[in-house]
């Protein structure tokens, strides 16, 4: 329960989660209830994880049969803690206050936050653009980074439209 799956999500939940919530009940005057509903955490959580159950099967299924061996321990922390509050940063509070306080359209919403939610998962995102800034060659860079930014970037968007399609956030936290 150590391993630095679990420290990465704790740090996550302490960095994003808690201060994420305590603005949304700060903005709402002390309605836990309604900053909950914000984040979409509010509904009942068995449809996403009965949704996120069936997507998964195929990868559950291929896992059974797979000689590869992973630790239990760090397994739930790289599916519980981590998307859980990627989730709740991305969709359940940066898209949803994209669309309701910023007056975006959906799609603008979608794609918002999904770039964000991209760039955050590119490895050495950094040192690619620092490296393009200092060699003056920002474009060719930014084509090398584009391809796998792209595909996280359609994955952030289909995961905004699943998460306004059932007005909850838990399809998106079990899928993830």
């Amino acid at each position: 329960w150590r391993g630095p799956e679990w420290m990465d999500g704790a740090v996550k939940m302490g960095l994003w989660v808690i201060p994420t919530l305590m603005l949304l009940v700060i903005l709402r005057r002390g309605a836990w209830r309604t900053a909950l509903d914000d984040l979409g955490l509010a509904r009942p959580a068995w449809r996403g994880m009965a949704f996120a159950a069936a997507a998964t099967l195929p990868m559950a299924a291929f896992l059974a049969v797979s000689p590869l061996s992973l630790d239990p321990a760090s397994l739930a922390a790289a599916v519980l803690l981590g998307p859980f509050a990627e989730e709740v940063l991305y969709r359940g509070f940066l898209f949803h206050q994209l669309q309701r306080r910023a007056g975006w359209s959906m799609p603008w919403a979608a794609l918002g936050s999904a770039i964000v939610f991209a760039l955050a998962h590119h490895n050495n995102l950094d040192e690619v653009l620092v490296t393009a800034v200092l060699r003056e060659n920002l474009a060719a860079n930014i084509t090398r980074i584009a391809p796998p930014t792209q595909a996280t970037n359609a994955r952030g968007c289909l995961i905004a439209w699943m998460t306004r399609r059932w007005q909850s956030l838990w399809p998106a936290i079990a899928l993830h």
